[in-house]
C-alpha cells in the first residue's frame, strides 16, 4: 500500500484515477487514511483528506476511526488536521 510506504508521488498518481476506491477496506476494516493516521504521517493525511472523496470517519473493525487511533498512538499533530477537517 502506497500510504504505508509514505509515498506522497505514488498515491498523488493514484487519487489522480478516479475509477480507485479511495475508501477501500483490508481485511481488518482499516482504510488508507486510518493506517496513515496509525502511523503519524501528518503530510500523508493532509495529501488524502485534500481528496474530497476520503471518508474520515470510517471506523475499523474494533470500531476506531482514524482520530481514534490517532489519538490513541500520541499522533497530536494528525490528530488536529482530522479534527480541522471533521469541524471539531
Amino acid at each position: 500500500m502506497a500510504v504505508r510506504k509514505g509515498s506522497l508521488r505514488i498515491v498523488d498518481r493514484i487519487l489522480q484515477d478516479h475509477r480507485v476506491e479511495v475508501n477501500s477496506i483490508d481485511n481488518r476494516g482499516r482504510t488508507a487514511l486510518w493506517w496513515t493516521a496509525s502511523e503519524g504521517n501528518c503530510a500523508m493525511v493532509l495529501r488524502l483528506l485534500a481528496d474530497r472523496r476520503i471518508q474520515v470517519d470510517i471506523e475499523d473493525n474494533a470500531r476506531e476511526s482514524p482520530l481514534i487511533v490517532a489519538r490513541r498512538w500520541g499522533h497530536a499533530k494528525v490528530e488536529l488536521q482530522l479534527q480541522r477537517h471533521m469541524g471539531l
